[in-house]
């Protein structure tokens, strides 16, 4: 399982169909877990071909077809390193095709790890009921800004030390866990700043 912060892949596939990595990550934070948890990460990959393989496949299916004894051996002992060396070649053409690229399903995504845009973490300290917390939060998502949500209504402990930092109004939106620039309320202009 792997960190969503590690993710490094073009695309996500999440169940039907891929995704792009940084479209998922802009809207990460505002999932659910079980949301999170349908994402997987994914490797491109190609098909190959080895010359060596394909010839002998395509002589031994002839002399089945042709139902000709020795033929397969005959068209193996003809075939010079020159001509393999050609024919490889024209493989190795048919695998740069964009149709013989294809995407690979890899790792699941540790759906608990929230994501962090470079060394920022938004927090953003709620309760249902409060209007201007739920317009922080959708200036936040609107603009995907990935924060964390904590519902104070549901962690007390949380309402508590916020009190203890001197804020009594709701939301109150923290950087990177610190309290030394959070500031409360519904604040556009503050809002703003984390865009920069």
């Amino acid at each position: 399982m792997i960190n969503i912060n590690n993710v490094d892949c073009e695309y996500l596939w999440n169940g039907n169909q891929c995704e792009w990595t940084e479209d998922v990550k802009k809207c990460w934070n505002s999932m659910n877990k079980e949301e999170r948890s349908k994402y997987l990460t994914t490797y491109n990959d190609s098909i190959e071909f080895s010359a060596k393989e394909v010839l002998r496949d395509l002589f031994e299916q002839s002399e089945e077809h042709y139902g000709i004894d020795d033929m397969y051996e005959g068209l193996l002992n003809e075939t010079t390193d020159e001509f393999l060396q050609r024919f490889q070649e024209i493989l190795d053409e048919i695998c740069a095709f964009p149709s013989a690229k294809f995407v690979r399903i890899g790792d699941e995504i540790n759906p608990t790890i929230d994501f962090r845009r470079g060394d920022r973490m938004i927090t953003v300290y709620s309760r249902l009921d409060c209007m201007p917390c739920k317009f922080t939060k959708q200036f936040l998502t609107e603009n995907n800004i990935p924060f964390e949500n904590v519902d104070v209504s549901e962690e007390p402990e949380a309402l508590d030390i916020l009190k203890q930092h001197g804020f009594f109004t709701l939301p109150v939106v923290a950087v990177n866990q610190s309290f030394d620039f959070a500031f409360c309320g519904f604040q556009p202009d503050k809002l703003n700043d984390l865009l920069k």
